[in-house]
Order: structure tokens, then C-alpha cells, then sequence
């Protein structure tokens, strides 16, 4: 709102603007907060904390265990073997109908198997590196989590910290954890950081 000017831009505006000064805007947040706290828009250590599940742009049905994901490794492999010899199967008839072609095009559908085993080999890095249960393919960075309807589904948990005097935002995050439990603490720190108020009571 600040930067918009109260305006109400789309949200492809938003989401371009905010990728290409990713870099600067957690600063700018921390400049803005400093600036409300010394105009007296803060108050004196009276923070609500909460958080709030936002569901992850993928499909819940695109989440595997460690034998979900070796099993279609395994199967896109078989495949991607399959159509590879039955491309060079078709090279000589392909060569003399395209006599123009380098000879060097990749099939549509081979080009689609390989992403999606690069993304398969990503995920399943995931699971391993971090000692998951499951991992979304789609989205690896989000979490199954229960949100406010019951649904459980790739999510991921939003934090944020408001002064009561103004309601200004003096802190935000999102994290992997499903419950806000674990945030505590590193919001009150984040405030700290912020340098909103120095007498945080808890």
C-alpha cells in the first residue's frame, strides 16, 4: 500500500515487481517499520503474532514418498529408453521426409520426460537431504499442512507480527513448519531486528 500509493495494482504486477527487487525488499521493509516507529506509529511492545497457511502452487496429488518417486524414476526411464529406440528406429525415413532437418531435433515428448525426471531427481534430493517423509514435485521448498478448512496440501505457513497502536506490520516471514509453535520465537527476534521497539514483553 505504501509503495503503490494506495493504488491497487494486478497481481502479475505485484508478482513481477516483487521478483525483480527481491533483493531489496526485505530491506525496504526494515527502512519503513524504522520509519513508523520513529513517527510514533509503534507502540510500546504490544505485538500480535499469527500465522496462516498459503497454499503452494501445486497439486497434492504430485506429492511422493522415497518408493512413489523411485517407482516413476524407474518408469520414465523405461520410457524415455522406449521412445529413444524407437526414434532412431524412424531416423532414415525421418531424414529422407525432412531433408532440411540437422538430424539433431528432440521429440516434444521426450523433451517433456526429460524435465520431468530432472524434477523427480530434484525432489526425491530433497527428501533425502532434508529426511522428509514426502515432497511435493511440483514444489519441493512447500509442506503438507492442515489449513483452515481440514485440507491437507502443499502449503506453506505465513507469519506476521502487528503493532497495536497503528496496526503497522512490523515483522513477516513464511516457514516450512506446519504450526506456528516453532515461530514464536523468531518473530519476537525478527521485532527485535526491526528495531520496531526495544522493550518486547511477552
Amino acid at each position: 500500500m505504501f509503495l503503490s500509493g494506495l493504488q491497487s495494482p494486478d497481481f502479475r504486477t505485484i508478482c513481477l515487481f516483487r521478483a525483480e527487487y527481491s533483493d531489496v525488499l526485505p530491506g525496504l521493509f526494515v527502512e519503513v517499520v524504522r520509519m513508523c516507529a520513529s513517527l510514533g506509529m509503534v507502540g510500546l511492545g504490544h505485538i500480535a503474532f499469527d500465522g496462516t497457511k498459503l497454499k503452494a502452487n501445486a497439486s497434492v496429488r504430485q506429492t511422493r514418498d522415497k518408493e512413489g518417486l523411485e517407482k516413476e524414476i524407474e518408469r520414465i526411464k523405461e520410457q524415455m529408453k522406449e521412445m529413444v529406440q524407437a526414434s532412431a528406429n524412424l531416423d532414415k525415413l525421418e531424414d529422407q521426409i525432412y531433408p532440411d532437418g540437422d538430424g539433431s531435433e528432440m521429440a516434444e515428448e521426450l523433451r517433456g520426460k526429460e524435465y520431468r525426471l530432472k524434477r523427480l531427481q530434484e525432489a526425491r534430493g530433497v527428501l533425502e537431504r532434508e529426511k522428509l517423509e514426502k515432497v511435493n514435485v511440483t514444489d519441493t521448498s512447500s509442506r503438507l499442512m492442515k489449513d483452515s478448512r481440514d485440507v491437507v496440501q502443499p502449503n506453506y505457513n505465513g507469519q506476521i507480527a502487528v503493532d497495536d497502536r497503528d496496526q503497522i506490520i512490523v515483522a513477516a516471514d513464511v516457514s516450512q513448519n506446519a504450526t506456528d509453535h516453532a515461530e514464536f520465537e523468531p518473530m519476537v527476534v525478527s521485532c527485535q531486528t526491526n528495531k520496531c521497539t526495544d522493550n518486547i514483553q511477552i
